[in-house]
Order: structure tokens, then C-alpha cells, then sequence
């Protein structure tokens, strides 16, 4: 998995960046932490080992699934309204390699407990349905319309089809209006399941939270994530 770790900006005094004391948490590499108290604040970035490249059949599944995790329903309202309910902000995108999630909200006990619960849940990926990816046919296809009036988009991936040939990385990354329209539950479904696995996720956190609570907040994230090739109950829980 690549050992990078993605330092979000938060914009305040000049030169508080420059040699950031990086904290690898629970001896993982794969979790890092950059401790900063000056602002109450904290930027969490999920990135997952996979991306438009690892499409098979259905050019797009990857970018679709990925915007799908924000839809779910839970107790009545859309993950992606509760994060926005505490302030937080929430942002997500798929590339040709990875896929990377990305929030920041105020630091709290609550906003900590509510973030790590959403996102679990959110990764869990139990609250699918088929009227969620119904509606989200409805925005790929609009996109991919705009995409076709835009000359540097039509340029972009037109330039890829030519440059990459006939490797993985040709295909624009929300793909095309009829992979999109094929798109069933189990695709979605199938394909989360391959890729959210602990072993394919790093977890990187900038801001206003300790070591140990920034242990506690990365299991609960994990509770009950399958492991990578690992085909028994085992999932990352913190003691």
C-alpha cells in the first residue's frame, strides 16, 4: 500500500508547517498523525488503495460506488446532512489509482464520537438501496452530458484514450452514460466489498487531537472492517 501521507492545509500563521512532527500511530504507517493545537480543528483524510484503474466491466463502478457511501440513510437522514449537521465539512474523490475521503469539523468529544460513528458506518456500506442508485444514475448521466460540451474535458479524456492505449487508465473516471445505466445493486455492493479492507485504507489526521485519542477515534472507524486477505471474522479494534 503507498506509504504517503497527504498534509491538508489549514490556513493560519505563516510558518507552522514547516517541519510538522509526523506521529505514526499504533506502529502502523498506514495511520499518521500530525498534532496541532492552535486551532480548534481537525482534517481527517481516508484514502483507499484503489481507483477508476481497477474498473473491470463497468467503466465508472469505482467513481459511482464511492459518491453512493455519502447516500446512505441513517435514522432518516443522509450521512452526508449529518456530518453538515455538526459543521462538518465532507468531501470525497475517486482517481485513477485512489480514493480518498476528506473531512474537517470543530474539535469536540461529540463531533469526535459522531465523525468516527458516520464514517464507520458509511464504510460499513449496509444502507445502500436500489432508489439510492436510482438517483444517482439521474446525477452521473447529467455530468457525463456536461462533460460532452466541454472542450478541455473532451480533450482530457479523449487524450487518454490515445495516450493509454488499451491499459486501465484510458477510461474517464465516472465513465459512460451505458456502463452507468447497467449499474445494479450487487455491482455496487460487490465492488465495496473488495476495496474497503483494512490493508487497502490509510488514515491521516492534522489537528487539534492527541495520540491516544486519535487511537481510539481510527479503531472506531475500523470496528468490524474486514481485514485484507483475511477471510476470518478478525477486525481492527483498539483495547
Amino acid at each position: 500500500m503507498s506509504r504517503y501521507l497527504l498534509l491538508l492545509t489549514i490556513f493560519f500563521s505563516s510558518n507552522i508547517w514547516s517541519y510538522p512532527d509526523i506521529t505514526i500511530i499504533n506502529d502502523n504507517k498506514d495511520y499518521l498523525l500530525v498534532e496541532e493545537n492552535a486551532l480548534p480543528i481537525i482534517d481527517v483524510n481516508l484514502t483507499i488503495n484503489t481507483g477508476s484503474r481497477d474498473d473491470d466491466k463497468i467503466i465508472g463502478l469505482t467513481a459511482f460506488s464511492f459518491a453512493l457511501l455519502q447516500e446512505q440513510v441513517l435514522k432518516n437522514e443522509k450521512i452526508i446532512n449529518s456530518f453538515e449537521a455538526i459543521g462538518a465539512e465532507y468531501s470525497s474523490s475517486v482517481n485513477k489509482e485512489t480514493s480518498e475521503i476528506n473531512i474537517r469539523f470543530i474539535s469536540s468529544e461529540n463531533n469526535i464520537k459522531t465523525v468516527s460513528r458516520l464514517l464507520n458506518s458509511m464504510l460499513k456500506h449496509q444502507y445502500i438501496t436500489d432508489n439510492s442508485i436510482d438517483d444517482l444514475k439521474e446525477k452521473f448521466v447529467k455530468s457525463i452530458n456536461d462533460r460532452e460540451k466541454k472542450p478541455g474535458s473532451v480533450l482530457s479524456y479523449r487524450g487518454d484514450q490515445i495516450f493509454f492505449g488499451d491499459s486501465r487508465y484510458r477510461n474517464p473516471i465516472r465513465g459512460y452514460i451505458e456502463d452507468i445505466e447497467k449499474i445494479k445493486l450487487k455491482d455496487v455492493t460487490n465492488k465495496l466489498n473488495s476495496v474497503i479492507k483494512i490493508g487497502k485504507i490509510s488514515i491521516n489526521l492534522v489537528g487539534n487531537i492527541d495520540q491516544r485519542k486519535a487511537s481510539h477515534f481510527i479503531a472506531d472507524i475500523l470496528f468490524d472492517i474486514p481485514l485484507i486477505n483475511n477471510n476470518s471474522d478478525f477486525t481492527y479494534q483498539h483495547g
